[in-house]
């Protein structure tokens, strides 16, 4: 089991502070090459780039980090955990990795714009017509959304809770999603509360490889999200893939570097005025960089009565099962039913 599982296991067992940033990768014109190619009669190798990006993305991914990549945990604090993936949907690969410390945002945003900036030029030269794009987000747990247990498809054994699969539920994962509509090739989406959590930590540290992801933050504008604040417009941030923006970019005004000092105080202005659970200050639990350790109002009242909630269901569930398992019937093992086939 990688770290990134096992961080996130821990915390859905101790119903523990985690804040992870989640990484989805799609390819655009994907519908558009299936179509092109299925009517070429003679091309029957045409899901190839399909399969090589399911494949070496995740791969090229790991391997854009600093970090060593066969280096097996983080012995510094500092260091991200590597990401791992959480699963494939249709042409999507999604990722996720837990943050200690908001010093890993920018590492985490420059390998992955790296990875899209690569990736992408391979595809040129290989004159495909795809391209890849790319959308990041922050989710925190256990109060606004929930580390869950899934059965694995792949599960053969009646050992379920080895072989339960983890999923994210909640309002930031849905936002998240929604933001994927935005991004393109060149626009690497970013949600509004990582956006908060980049620019406060390149403005607090001046660091050459902060900055070189920080200047790139972009501004698209409010939008509105179904089922995201209410319906309110949320501002939307993006992080420019090109390094060196074309002339008429300057004539647009369409991307014009935002300073991570205004992002901050726009984040912080557009928390104090929305005024919903849905959005506060990033948390991380003894972050190590000591920006986001404060912890949003009423979260350890919220916490206490999740644990308690847990609890109680935990007792009915054990004297239920109990039950059902000595009358003979099927004993539900999370969320899953065992079939007992011994006649003793």
């Amino acid at each position: 089991m990688d770290e990134s599982v096992s961080i996130v296991r821990n915390a859905a067992q101790k119903l523990s502070w985690c804040l992870c940033i989640f990484f989805s990768i799609d390819l655009e014109g994907a519908t558009a090459y299936k179509v092109q190619k299925r009517k070429q009669v003679d091309d029957n190798d045409w899901c190839s780039v399909f399969e090589s990006f399911y494949k070496e993305l995740p791969i090229r991914f790991i391997h854009a980090y600093r970090k060593p990549a066969n280096s097996q945990t983080t012995t510094n604090t500092t260091e991200p955990v590597l990401p791992t993936l959480w699963k494939f949907v249709g042409d999507e690969v999604l990722l996720y990795s837990p943050l200690t410390s908001s010093r890993q945002i920018p590492e985490h945003l420059r390998a992955f714009r790296q990875t899209i900036i690569d990736y992408n030029k391979k595809l040129k030269q290989q004159n495909m017509s795809v391209r890849c794009k790319g959308t990041a987000w922050i989710a925190g747990f256990p109060i606004n959304n929930r580390i869950v247990f899934t059965p694995n498809k792949t599960a053969q054994s009646r050992n379920f809770d080895s072989e339960l699969a983890v999923d994210f539920i909640g309002s930031s994962i849905d936002c998240g999603f929604r933001l994927t509509k935005f991004s393109s090739p060149r626009m690497l989406v970013i949600s509004l509360d990582l956006a908060w959590m980049l620019a406060e930590t390149v403005k607090n540290f001046d660091a050459t490889d902060f900055d070189s992801v920080g200047s790139k933050i972009r501004y698209a504008g409010k939008h509105e999200l179904k089922g995201v604040f209410s319906g309110k417009p949320c501002p939307v941030f993006w992080l420019d893939t090109l390094d060196e923006a074309p002339v008429e970019d300057k004539w647009l005004s369409t991307a014009k570097q935002c300073k991570c000092v205004d992002v901050v105080k726009f984040c912080e202005q557009f928390a104090s005025d929305i005024n919903t659970d849905d959005f506060a200050r990033p948390f991380i639990e003894k972050d190590a960089s000591g920006f986001f350790e404060c912890m949003p109002k009423d979260f350890a009242n919220k916490r206490h009565v999740l644990e308690a909630y847990k609890k109680k269901t935990s007792n009915v569930q054990n004297s239920e099962g109990d039950s059902q398992t000595s009358s003979g019937n099927p004993k539900q093992i999370g969320g899953i039913v065992e079939i007992r086939t011994d006649k003793g």
